[in-house]
C-alpha cells in the first residue's frame, strides 16, 4: 500500500530498522531526487577547493525553483549565510556566475540561475545518470552478496 505523504511503500515485511531508516526520508523537508540502489555519490573536483557535488547542485536547483537564496536555504535546512557562501564559491569557481542577483521590484528582488548555472546542473545530472548505469553494470556480480543487515555502530559519517 502506498501512502501519498511517504516516498516509499509501507509494508509489514519491513524490519524495525528498515522502517526507522525509511521514516527519516518521510520526515525530511525536501528530498534529493530518489535513486535506486546501488548508488554512488558523485563529486567533481576542478582543482584545489573547487568542487561540485550533490549538495551544491541541489542548492542551484532550489534557487532556480524558488528564485531566492533564502528560500532555497530554508528548504535545505541551511542558514542563509551558508547557502550564500556556497553560491559565492561556485560563482568564483567559474569565469561567469552560476547565480545572478535580481534587483528590487515589488517583491524585493531575488536570485536567478544563469545559463551557465543551467548547464552545470544539466551536465552534473547527465554524468550522474551515466555513472549510475555504469555502477549497476559493474556491480552485477557483487549485488547478490550485499547484506541488508543494520550498519555497524560507531560510523563516523552521517551520510545514509
Amino acid at each position: 500500500m502506498l501512502y501519498p505523504d511517504r516516498p516509499y511503500p509501507l509494508t509489514l515485511a519491513l524490519s524495525p530498522w528498515e522502517r526507522g531508516f525509511l521514516s527519516h526520508f518521510a520526515e525530511t523537508r525536501t528530498m534529493m531526487p530518489r535513486m535506486a540502489y546501488p548508488k554512488a555519490s558523485l563529486r567533481i573536483e576542478f582543482g584545489p577547493d573547487q568542487r561540485i557535488g550533490p549538495g551544491k547542485v541541489h542548492l542551484l536547483e532550489l534557487v532556480a525553483q524558488t528564485g531566492s537564496i533564502s528560500a532555497a536555504a530554508r528548504e535545505m535546512d541551511m542558514s542563509y549565510r551558508r547557502a550564500w557562501l556556497l553560491i559565492d564559491e561556485m560563482n568564483r569557481m567559474f569565469k561567469e556566475p552560476v547565480i545572478a542577483a535580481v534587483t528590487g521590484g515589488a517583491h524585493g528582488g531575488g536570485a536567478q540561475l544563469t545559463e551557465l548555472g543551467e548547464t552545470v546542473i544539466a551536465t552534473y545530472r547527465a554524468i550522474e545518470a551515466d555513472s549510475a548505469q555504469i555502477l549497476s553494470k559493474r556491480l552485477g556480480k557483487v549485488l547478490g552478496h550485499v547484506s541488508m543487515a543494520q550498519p555497524a555502530s560507531g560510523r563516523r559519517s552521517k551520510r545514509a
